[in-house]
């Protein structure tokens, strides 16, 4: 009997801990918001690797040239997922930091993040 409540109890935990109880509110993981690390970041056009979403294309030229963009790395279910995100010139981002982006939605610039 013991055994079987321990088996429930971690099977219920495990199925509920799919979204990051921190992420949950504003930056909603329901509604797309992943954590991620950005690998590269670059002015303009200067990023010469694949993502899945590239967040510069449909955008002109000279947009693209006087924006800061970042190759961001996360985590979507059992996928490890790639974008190209745009950041806000004020955002202070170095490579290695974590951000947070909407996935899939390129209208959201990439945003600093802190679990702290």
């Amino acid at each position: 009997m013991r055994v079987r409540l321990q088996y429930s109890l971690a099977l219920a935990f495990g199925l509920c801990g799919c979204a990051p109880v921190y992420l949950e509110g504003k930056y909603s993981y329901e509604e797309g918001w992943r954590e991620g690390i950005v690998t590269h970041m670059v002015e303009g056009e200067e990023i010469n690797v694949h993502a899945i979403v590239d967040c510069r294309s449909g955008l002109s030229p000279d947009h693209v040239r006087k924006t800061r963009f970042a190759l961001v790395k996360f985590n979507n279910a059992r996928n490890r997922l790639s974008q190209i995100v745009s950041l806000a010139p004020t955002a202070a981002v170095a490579v290695g930091d974590s951000v947070l982006v909407k996935m899939n939605d390129c209208s959201q610039p990439g945003l600093p993040f802190s679990r702290k």
